[in-house]
């Protein structure tokens, strides 16, 4: 299998969690967030991209076994 590269639509990142890391030390610097409150926050967001990138990656390998089939 090669590489895929998948990045959320914004809309879903938005609705899911997935912020940019800057961006979520810039909320929190901005409201005030103390070093640990913003780490986790950043990890949560880590978490929603692995699963969304997991998804992608899980049907991608599905599609391909399939493949053979159309051959």
């Amino acid at each position: 299998m090669g590489h895929l590269f998948t990045e959320a639509e914004r809309s879903y990142r938005n609705s899911n969690g997935m912020e940019h890391e800057n961006g979520i030390r810039a909320f929190g610097f901005i409201n005030g967030l103390d070093k640990s409150a913003i780490y986790q926050i950043i990890q949560e967001s880590y978490r929603a991209r692995e699963r969304y990138w997991l998804t992608q990656i899980l049907k991608e390998e599905h599609m391909a076994s399939f493949s053979h089939m159309r051959s």
